[in-house]
């Protein structure tokens, strides 16, 4: 069951990502930016999109058996840093989700550091 749920999950993460992208890269481009007339937002999340569907689609294959994904939920469970880790990663998608959310803020907080 484990295993049949990580697998869906992540194919679901997949295609939902490669959505994201290409969505992303169809809008509407701004001429003045000079690489592929992408802004440097849109480079940034394009590369975030692209790196969480290399992560799916790794876990789609690597994880295939029951017996990888069984090891892999021993080793996690095991583990000393399990909360440290936790930390880490609510952290980074707090982040990314307020930078997400909030983008024009951010880009006139880096145009003025600039």
């Amino acid at each position: 069951m484990m295993q049949k749920s990580i697998r869906v999950f992540s194919a679901l993460i997949f295609l939902a990502g490669l959505s994201a992208f290409v969505y992303l890269a169809s809008l509407p481009r701004d001429a003045q930016n000079s690489f592929l007339d992408f802004s440097p937002f849109r480079l940034v999340s394009l590369a975030g999109i692209l790196t969480v569907i290399g992560l799916s689609g790794f876990i789609f294959f690597k994880y295939g058996s029951f017996e990888k994904i069984a090891a892999l939920t021993e080793w996690i469970k095991k583990s000393r840093h399990t909360t440290f880790l936790s930390f880490i990663l609510f952290t980074l998608s707090l982040t990314a989700w307020v930078s997400i959310l909030y983008k024009e803020l951010m880009v006139a907080w880096f145009n003025e550091a600039v």
